[in-house]
């Protein structure tokens, strides 16, 4: 059995102008996201030129960097927009798809490591303009948030990271050697920042220009910051 589409680029824009303007004549409101592409970017390219993107209102991508960590899809993310920019196709981009499957090596990683990669995901979505992320998946077995009824740790970091980006002001996001780094600004307009480290355990001098005064892990524990605080992979709020 065929599980997915498996016609022609130009079959599939048939199909999708047809999808288009049958929802659209029920409800004009109705957001339209494209077909979602997976893996190269070269079957997106070959849609929209086709005039796929006249069918849609938001471009839809599965952006998987499994096992490899959230980091990675910031080079793709820039690809599709490079194909977007190229195509002239000036829509939302949405991820469609995408997580990690809790497992052994070599395709899947440690359930402390899925808490840290969900956290930096949501994080990196909303630095690099991802309009909506549809994380994958809150009941599947092995990626998900949820299990024999009960929640797992990533589950957790997505519930800190939607407390700390809510209604947030995202400013930048930058890398500084092992260190990640997003500055937002929290509701009333207090800057905060979000660091992690990509190589390990690392000391991370906090600058005494962010007038920080707390720190706050993804487990919620709140503490006293210092000039000089212990950061890895597992993000942290200091603000």
């Amino acid at each position: 059995m065929v599980k997915f589409f498996s016609g022609t680029v130009e079959e599939l824009v048939e199909l999708s102008g047809r999808a288009y303007k049958i929802i659209k004549s029920i409800d004009p409101s109705a957001v339209v996201v494209s077909p979602s592409v997976v893996g190269s970017t070269l079957f997106l390219w070959q849609y929209l030129t086709a005039g796929g993107g006249k069918y849609c209102d938001a471009v839809g991508y599965h952006f998987y960097v499994q096992p490899g960590p959230p980091e990675d899809m910031i080079r793709s993310i820039a690809a599709v927009r490079d194909v977007l920019t190229e195509c002239g196709v000036d829509k939302p981009l949405w991820n469609t798809e995408a997580g990690w499957k809790i497992g052994e090596a070599p395709s899947g990683i440690s359930e402390d490591e899925a808490a840290q990669y969900t956290a930096r995901a949501f994080i990196i979505n909303r630095a690099c303009g991802i309009e909506r992320y549809c994380f994958y998946a809150y009941d599947n077995g092995n990626f998900g948030l949820y299990r024999n009824n009960e929640l797992k740790k990533n589950a957790y970091a997505y519930m800190r990271v939607y407390e700390w980006l809510t209604d947030s002001e995202m400013i930048s996001l930058v890398k500084e050697g092992s260190f990640w780094i997003c500055e937002i600004l929290r509701p009333g307009g207090k800057p905060a920042h979000l660091v992690w480290s990509i190589d390990g355990e690392k000391e991370f001098n906090v600058p005494a220009s962010w007038n920080a005064s707390s720190i706050i892990n993804l487990n919620g524990e709140k503490n006293p910051v210092k000039k000089r605080i212990s950061a890895d992979g597992s993000v942290v709020l200091v603000n």
